[in-house]
């Protein structure tokens, strides 16, 4: 008698296909950093060997359950990406993050299109398909690497403002290209004017439903400082976006981009997301990328052939292009134009949705134009999947930015906080404005602006912050429920702050310090006065500062680091 094979796995519940797939992806990950490659890496090609055998180990309703996962983790990295978009963080930022994230779009979609179309690779249909779809760049391992080394800087403020604008772009872009390429292909009339209206619908209720979560979010964690409450409410309304998606046709993406750019704007606590969440984001990170290696397979090199390479050359080339223009014709830091353009190799969970998106459509699977999008985007899926983490990696690491989101004792040297060419009349418009900047840039909960620049007035009278050599930190006690904050501006002209050298003062440090926090406020004070005090060729390059991305690069040096010291976890 012939005994009937076991298969252990087949009926494996769900939770056991993802404790699997998650176990392949740590050991994946860990294998990688044991060679110097990031873990995203490992875990991408850790689901590629797992991939071939999927299916005969597991069933397909495991399988389908599977996909609940990659809404979920989709929703949590387009959440934390829309958090970066904060108006308080890019409010001297915009400009140059749009002009990246536009150059990117309207570059990359002509110059793979052209590429294609001159060397007649695909038909009109799917050169416009392919090139609407390397529009996108991974918000996924973006947000993984900028997390797992702790990167910030302007080149991170720019490369998460660039990926979040230009994965709405693409969305949008291939909705309108599908239109056109059905138009295209389909021997009747398409309602090409109704489908684009229900796509315009679709796309407004994301944003309005994303953008009430978002509210609602805010709402709730005003009065939460326990970190247990701010993650429940978070996750809570992250998994909402999700459910939601699945009940109406919504883009889990952009509504949760939405919610997470509303919460930034609304919320005390947006800095604090990325560290909250980063618990529950290492576990469903890693299933999500090892995940989507498992469809990611190599036999995909042969089915798109040259065609693949081309699109992958033109794709890097595009973007590369695009970033090379936007700092060639306009006054950006250098770092963002050496490295920004390897930072947007990565393509990954985006591009694969996009690419199942294509079977909405008849004629794209009956003309087998879906097929073969689909192998040309998804090899380079493979390809820049395995080199995009360590171009990026490489790049935070060159721009010196790895490491640098741990708190430091004067935390607020960033660019977002640094006001140039400060136009004052005297010493007491210079506070008013410089408290109004302070308000401007960071979320206050319990205190107003008439409060704050009260006690800034009072402090003052009772004796000059002006300390000498052109330096005045004025500062102010704000409620312990705060926490301490600063700003600094740089004068366009030196005006007289009664300083205990006689001298005018053209550098500000205005710094709001907590009740309680006494022993930390000498410190800070302590740090500015060797920094901007000792330091006469950092005075002298400040003054001569045009933006606050190149005042903010003046900060990177060793001997600011070393007066400004990363801060213990206890203080």
């Amino acid at each position: 008698m012939q005994i009937p094979s076991l298969n252990i796995f087949h009926d494996l519940v769900p939770l056991g296909t993802f404790i699997l797939l998650a176990v392949v992806g740590m050991c994946g990950g860990y294998l990688a950093k044991r060679i110097k490659l990031p873990d995203i890496t490992g875990q991408i090609l850790a689901g590629m060997l797992l991939g071939p055998g999927l299916l005969q180990l597991f069933s397909e309703h495991s399988l389908h359950e599977m996909k609940i996962i990659t809404e979920v983790a989709l929703g949590v990295l387009t959440f934390i990406a829309g958090t970066h978009l904060s108006f308080k963080k890019l409010h001297n930022a915009s400009k140059r993050v749009f002009l990246f994230a536009g150059a990117d779009v309207v570059i990359t979609f002509v110059v793979v299109f052209v590429v294609l179309s001159v060397l007649n690779i695909q038909n009109i249909s799917g050169r416009l398909l392919l090139a609407s779809i390397a529009i996108a760049t991974a918000p996924g391992t973006v947000v993984g690497l900028i997390q797992a080394k702790k990167a910030r800087g302007v080149l991170v403020k720019t490369l998460i403002g660039v990926v979040a604008l230009n994965n709405i772009a693409a969305i949008i872009a291939l909705e309108i290209c599908k239109i056109i390429s059905v138009e295209l292909l389909s021997a009747e009339t398409f309602a090409a004017i109704a489908f684009l209206e229900a796509f315009a619908l679709s796309f407004v209720l994301d944003l309005v439903i994303g953008a009430f979560v978002g509210w609602l979010a805010a709402v709730v964690t005003k009065h939460q400082h326990e970190e247990s409450g701010l993650f429940s409410t978070i996750l809570l309304a992250i998994l909402a976006n999700v459910v939601i998606c699945q009940y109406f046709p919504l883009s889990t993406m952009i509504v949760s981009m939405a919610a997470g750019v509303t919460f930034s704007n609304l919320s005390y606590h947006t800095r604090r997301v990325a560290h909250t969440l980063e618990g529950f984001n290492g576990l469903i990170f890693c299933v999500f990328f090892t995940l989507a290696g498992t469809h990611l397979h190599l036999s995909m090199f042969k089915v798109a052939g040259v065609a693949g390479i081309v699109y992958v050359v033109s794709r890097f080339g595009a973007k590369a292009l695009a970033v090379y223009t936007v700092g060639k014709f306009s006054q950006v830091s250098p770092t963002i134009t050496r490295y920004l353009g390897m930072c947007l190799i990565p393509q990954s969970g985006l591009t694969i949705g996009l690419v199942i998106s294509l079977n909405e459509f008849d004629v794209f699977v009956e003309t087998g134009l879906a097929a073969s999008v689909a192998a040309i985007a998804l090899a380079s899926v493979v390809v820049n999947e395995i080199i995009g983490p360590l171009a990026t990696e490489k790049s935070f690491d060159l721009a010196k930015e790895s490491g640098q989101g741990a708190p430091r004792l004067v935390d607020f040297l960033q660019e977002e906080f640094i006001l140039i060419h400060l136009d004052a009349k005297d010493k007491w418009d210079a506070i008013e404005k410089m408290c109004r900047f302070l308000v401007k840039t960071n979320h206050l909960r319990s205190i107003r602006f008439e409060d704050l620049h009260q006690s800034v007035i009072d402090r003052e009278k009772e004796f000059s912050t002006g300390l000498g050599h052109n330096l005045a930190v004025p500062h102010a006690r704000i409620p312990s429920t705060e926490r301490l904050m600063g700003v600094v501006g740089v004068l366009q002209k030196p005006i007289d702050f009664e300083a205990l050298d006689g001298e005018n003062v053209d550098i500000i440090c205005l710094v709001a310090t907590p009740e309680g926090k006494e022993n930390l406020h000498l410190k800070v004070l302590g740090a500015i006065s060797k920094i901007f005090m000792d330091n006469v060729s950092l005075h002298e390059e400040l003054i001569a500062s045009k933006t606050s991305a190149e005042a903010y690069d003046l900060f990177q040096c060793v001997e600011v680091h070393e007066i400004n010291y990363f801060l213990d976890d206890n203080i």
